[in-house]
């Protein structure tokens, strides 16, 4: 009996073996802008995940910014160092990962498929609150995210999306993408423009919970939406922008009288 079971465990870590050298490598883009709250906890979630070829790349516009010592101390706590991989998860600052997130995108980056994107969300708790708290992202992006989806319309989230890097390069590359607001939009489509798939990762609640959330939502985001569009400006880290037709986002800049 002993010899079956050590067959049947030799057999299981063959099989994992070899389903964790067909993972892809990825390296992780983090654009950083001063401090948010949690912003190391945040962090720190990228680097205990469970992912066997994975790097962190940390992008700061201004060498003196405040976010660059809060990830040289995680640098220092964590040194290990990947390498460069040919795929690209681009994830916003605020954003914090399970240990198994990669791997959970990873799986669904099959052959015919370029862009693997998640429904946001704001956190994991229990209860329905919780759900009613995904499901509200953004005033009603669940609903619509998930029903788009179905339908084959483009609706790829930046906050978290894995693409292939050679079809990014090839497309123009991130410089290319950072005059839009909706930059994951215009992405995900020049990967749709050029034959590749994308496809959406698992979702974090259930169908029946989702359900009654979605109902609720129905009947509180009208007047959300139609503030929205009677103000487009976006204030942010002090600055204030204008969204225009179109998806483009032009500063909106204060006039200084000495």
């Amino acid at each position: 009996m002993e010899s079956v079971d050590f067959l049947l465990f030799g057999l299981a870590i063959l099989i994992f073996s070899g389903w964790c050298f067909n993972l892809p490598g990825i390296s992780i883009l983090k654009p950083l802008v001063g401090i948010d709250p949690n912003l190391f906890e945040n962090l720190e979630s990228f680097f205990k995940m469970k992912y066997p070829n994975f790097e962190l790349l940390f992008c700061i516009q201004d060498e003196m910014d405040a976010s660059r010592m809060i990830v040289q101390s995680l640098i220092d706590k964590y040194p290990k160092v990947g390498e460069m991989w040919e795929s690209t998860l681009k994830s916003t600052t605020w954003r914090s990962v399970d240990e198994d997130t990669l791997v959970d995108m990873a799986v669904y980056m099959t052959p015919n498929v370029g862009l693997v994107h998640q429904m946001p969300y704001t956190c994991t708790r229990k209860g329905l609150a919780s759900t009613y708290e995904k499901v509200y992202f953004g005033t009603q992006h669940a609903k619509m995210y998930l029903s788009a989806n179905v339908l084959g319309i483009n609706c790829a989230v930046g906050m978290s999306c894995l693409m292939r890097k050679p079809i990014l390069e090839e497309a123009g590359g991130l410089h290319e993408f950072g005059q839009y607001l909706a930059e994951d939009f215009f992405i995900a489509q020049a990967f749709l423009d050029r034959g590749w798939r994308t496809k959406k990762g698992s979702i974090p609640f259930s169908k029946v919970d989702y359900l009654v959330c979605w109902c609720l939502n129905e009947i509180s985001y009208p007047l959300l939406m139609l503030q929205s569009h009677w103000d487009p400006i976006i204030t942010w880290r002090g600055r204030n922008f204008k969204l225009k037709w179109g998806g483009l986002v032009e500063e909106l800049y204060v006039k200084q009288t000495v």
